[in-house]
């Protein structure tokens, strides 16, 4: 489970992130994040593809 101070931390850096111009930038690869996805998750730090190879990585 999540917890709620996890998703503030998340979404204050999404907030930082807006400020220096790099919202919407993927961490990994640098590329665009997609409106799509940010519309869904507004605080995540990768697009799709790089989303999708982090979870095969993992498991």
């Amino acid at each position: 489970m999540i917890a709620a101070r996890d998703v503030l931390a998340d979404v204050e850096a999404a907030l930082d992130r807006m400020e220096t111009g790099h919202y919407g930038q993927c961490r990994e690869c640098r590329g665009g994040i997609a409106l799509s996805r940010l519309r869904i998750c507004p605080e995540t730090l990768y697009c799709g593809d790089c989303h999708r190879a982090r979870e095969t990585a993992t498991q």
